[in-house]
């Protein structure tokens, strides 16, 4: 079967250009917007319906970074010099894991066997295992059953 190719037509990236800026008083919605649209000519050019992607070489629109929200070695190490015991067991949670709040304050002792923590995470409905470190297991171990349970 043979498709008409519309990528290959001159103007096409100008188009998804204008396009993509449209959306500019909403930097981020828009970046997200060409993703989304490039990875529709990601399965044209996967089916062979198409044979280059147009969004490529688009810039983006959004600029920020989330550099400032990022630890340093001296902030982890001062927060677990410093932090109450409740406090310090979800911060070990959530940096020993990556998984997101709601799912940790989900978890039960169902999900715990001993090396190991399994999810389904909230958003994605993904299931995840994840091996439980070191340091979080010693303190996992040492609660009462019931600090797990929701």
């Amino acid at each position: 079967m043979s498709y008409p190719s519309i990528t290959s037509q001159r103007g096409m990236k100008a188009m998804i250009r204008k396009w993509h800026h449209t959306f500019a008083a909403n930097p981020r919605t828009a970046d997200q917007m060409l993703f989304s649209l490039s990875r529709v000519f990601t399965f044209g050019i996967d089916e062979e319906m198409i044979e280059k992607n147009p969004c490529t070489g688009i810039d983006r629109l959004y600029t920020g970074s989330r550099k400032e929200s990022v630890w340093t070695p001296e902030l982890i190490a001062l927060f677990r010099a410093k932090a109450k015991p409740h406090m310090l067991l979800a911060f070990e949670m959530a940096i020993h894991t990556g998984q997101r709040q709601g799912d940790l304050l989900a978890l039960t002792w169902k999900q715990y066997d001993g090396t190991h923590l399994s999810f389904q995470q909230g958003k994605t409905k993904k299931r995840v295992r994840v091996k439980v470190h070191s340091k979080l297991k010693t303190m996992i171990d040492a609660l009462p059953q019931d600090k797990l349970e929701s």
